[in-house]
């Protein structure tokens, strides 16, 4: 068994470098050559992934402008400046941003066995930006520590719409908790059925109800029978994290963040109805909707002046002994 932390460069998997920092508790796997992308998550006292992979489809390296959704094996990415393909400021965003796709540089902080920590870096493509991020685990901790630092190389106004998204294994005993109030539905056509027929768009967390009185408590994880597909906007934040449990094994992951950059989470609930997939992806997010051009004229969106560099840290923690989580604190600490 690991003594103290650890960290792993010579593994490859699928012919990709992985990057595995890991003590007794985690094991965390990352791949630089896809995007930085966190492959896994393991809490390791339960056995226990909490990154989910795609069945249909392997870890593969593609162009950048390539179709997200039809390349998406799972994980853990960083999707920035946008979501949904975007004419921009005279630019071409590429569907789900710039970086998932892209190698990042890496280099090692410090590897002993009180800690290990790694720093990502990649340069925009099509923005004049750097996007680094510092990974830290220690000794018998078990969280990941997050540092970000994003920089505006131009000297004009960024906007831009930045995303964490962890995409989370999910079982018919499992329970999401989001400190949020008011959350609106999106609306994202046909081939996202959601489960109220078009009869809520917005509801108070945690209770969607619709106008006849029935009540839909979105907490409670779906089985894929539900054949559901939705997206829930958590606009109205109280608090900076969010967590999923699997309340038979009372076990599960969280993330805390700072709400007043990520002033939105949002909640891909896939319960059967696209593509047949089952996953649950928590996704903190400067902004929202999923177009930036309409992020930006509802002044809910990221922004940088020319020059400006901002920082930000994240903490992903995993968890036990709880059913159902009331609070994560900036240093990880989960509350029942």
């Amino acid at each position: 068994m690991t003594s103290g932390a650890r960290l792993d460069t010579n593994w490859r998997f699928r012919g990709f470098q992985v990057l595995t920092l890991e003590n007794v508790l985690l094991r965390v796997d990352v791949i630089p050559e896809l995007g930085g992308k966190i492959y896994n998550f393991i809490y390791k006292p339960f056995d226990r992934n909490f990154l989910w992979h795609n069945p249909r489809i392997e870890l593969r390296k593609v162009p950048l402008g390539a179709n997200y959704n039809d390349n998406y094996a799972g994980g853990w990415d960083e999707l920035f400046p946008n979501d949904a393909a975007v004419e921009f400021q005279g630019e071409s965003l590429p569907d789900h941003g710039e970086l998932w796709c892209q190698t990042w540089d890496y280099e090692v902080l410090k590897q002993d066995s009180e800690q290990v920590s790694i720093r990502l870096w990649r340069y925009g493509s099509v923005t004049q930006t750097l996007m680094e991020k510092s990974i830290t685990l220690r000794r018998d901790e078990p969280m990941l520590r997050f540092h970000h630092r994003l920089t505006n190389l131009s000297d004009r106004e960024l906007f831009f719409l930045w995303k964490l998204h962890p995409s989370l294994a999910v079982g018919r005993d499992h329970r999401i908790d989001v400190a949020a109030k008011k959350v609106i539905l999106a609306d994202l056509g046909p081939m996202f059925p959601d489960r109220f027929a078009g009869k809520v768009r917005e509801y108070i967390w945690p209770t969607a109800l619709e106008s006849d009185g029935r009540q839909h408590d979105v907490r409670a994880v779906l089985p894929p029978e539900s054949k559901v597909a939705e997206v829930h906007f958590c606009v109205e934040l109280v608090d900076g994290w969010c967590a999923l449990t699997d309340t038979r094994n009372k076990v599960g992951f969280g993330l805390s963040f700072s709400k007043e950059l990520f002033t939105t989470v949002w909640v891909l609930m896939l319960y059967g109805g696209w593509r047949g997939l089952y996953h649950v992806i928590l996704e903190p997010c400067t902004a929202y909707p999923r177009d930036l051009q309409k992020a930006v004229q509802t002044g809910r969106v990221g922004h940088l002046r020319g020059g400006e560099t901002l920082e930000t840290d994240v903490v992903a923690v995993a968890y036990s002994n709880r059913a159902s989580v009331s609070k994560i604190g900036a240093d990880g600490e989960v509350e029942a």
